[in-house]
């Protein structure tokens, strides 16, 4: 999955480690740490949208300007200081939501790093 997302966005913009952790599994967790993303930065959305309708749920950045609906300095993260807007573009929201919602899950702090967010993501994982 992510290696043909990589060829036909080849000369787009680099992926994040987490939206390339969130484009290779699709499972339980990494829909409701994407569902709870959606929801918080408010561009929830049908589950198909069309490609002429991505402006609806793209990012914008006001020092850019690119007509996108989503303006990061109106986003929670931004507001409260929690998030940059190169943190934000990065998707470090979902990082923040998924090491929240693993450690309500398991019951105890998780412990943040890429390699135990990469184990959250992966379909062999204990964890």
């Amino acid at each position: 999955m992510i290696d043909v997302f990589g060829r036909i966005n080849s000369q787009g913009r680099q992926l994040s480690l987490q939206e390339k952790r969130q484009a290779g599994v699709i499972n339980e967790f990494s829909e409701i740490v994407r569902e709870t993303a959606e929801m918080i930065r408010v561009d929830a959305s049908r589950d198909i949208l069309a490609l002429y309708d991505m402006p609806e749920i793209s990012l914008d950045d006001t020092r850019i300007n690119s007509g996108y609906k989503i303006t990061i300095e109106d986003m929670f993260w931004y507001q409260s200081g929690v998030l940059g807007r190169s943190n934000i573009r990065n998707s470090e929201d979902e990082e923040i939501i998924a090491d929240l919602l693993c450690s309500i899950i398991i019951v105890r702090p998780f412990e943040d790093s890429r390699e135990n967010l990469d184990l959250l993501y992966d379909e062999t994982s204990k964890l």
